[in-house]
C-alpha cells in the first residue's frame, strides 16, 4: 500500500481495557531504505520507504484524544527520521496545531542534527529511539549499518542536553564480532 493515508485508523474500539498503556502507538509509516544486514524491516516492505502525511497524523491523534483521552503517542515507523522535509512539516503542524501531543519515535544517528532535535522537542517530542547497534566501526561496515559511531555519540549527548530521553539499541553476539568489537559495544553503552 502506498498511500498510507488511505488505511483507516486501526480499530482501537477493540481494546477493552488498556491497561498500563502510556502512550498509544501509531503508525508514522512503513520501509526502510537501508539494507543492515541483521533488520528483516527492508526485506519485509522491499526497501520501499513511505511515511504518512502530517496532517493524517495529527488528525489521528485528535480522534484518539478525543474517544480514549490518551495525548501520548509512540509513532510507529523504523526511520521516521530519514526524510528531514517531512519531519520538519510534521513538526510545524503539530506546534501549529496548538494541541501539545507529547511524542516519540525511532531514528538513525545520521539523519538528526541539532537544529532538528530542537524543533522535535519544540513540537513535543519526549523520547528517541536511535539503534546504533555496534560501537565497533569494522562492525559498523559488516553489518551494513553504516554508522560513525564517534557521530552517534554526538547525537546522543546532544539529545541528552536538550532534555529529550533517548534508548540506544545496542546488539552482542553478531557472528563476525571479535572480543575487540564487543569492547567498542560496551563502551558505548556504559558512555550512555
Amino acid at each position: 500500500i502506498l498511500d498510507l493515508d488511505s488505511l483507516p485508523l486501526p480499530a482501537y474500539h477493540l481494546l477493552h481495557d488498556f491497561g498500563e498503556i502510556k502512550k498509544i502507538p501509531l503508525e508514522a509509516g512503513r520501509g526502510c531504505p537501508f539494507a543492515c544486514t541483521f533488520c528483516s524491516t527492508n526485506e519485509f516492505f522491499r526497501r520501499n520507504f513511505r511515511l504518512r502525511s502530517p496532517e493524517r497524523i495529527i488528525a489521528d491523534m485528535r480522534l484518539i484524544a478525543a474517544a480514549y483521552s490518551f495525548r501520548c503517542f509512540c509513532l510507529i515507523h523504523d526511520m521516521f527520521t530519514v526524510d528531514r522535509r517531512r519531519v520538519v512539516a510534521f513538526c510545524k503542524a503539530m506546534i501549529d496545531s496548538g494541541e501539545q501531543f507529547r511524542w516519540s519515535c525511532s531514528a538513525r544517528t545520521d539523519y538528526v542534527d541539532k537544529e532538528l532535535l530542537e524543533l522535535m522537542v519544540r513540537s513535543g517530542c519526549d523520547g528517541v529511539f536511535f539503534g546504533v547497534e555496534s560501537g565497533s566501526p569494522r562492525m559498523q561496515e559488516i553489518i551494513g549499518k553504516h554508522l560513525d559511531v564517534e557521530h552517534a555519540l554526538h547525537i546522543i549527548e546532544a539529545s541528552g542536553r536538550l532534555g529529550l530521553p533517548t534508548t540506544v539499541s545496542l546488539i552482542a553476539g553478531f557472528p563476525e564480532e571479535q572480543r575487540e568489537d564487543l569492547g567498542c559495544t560496551i563502551k558505548i553503552f556504559m558512555h550512555c
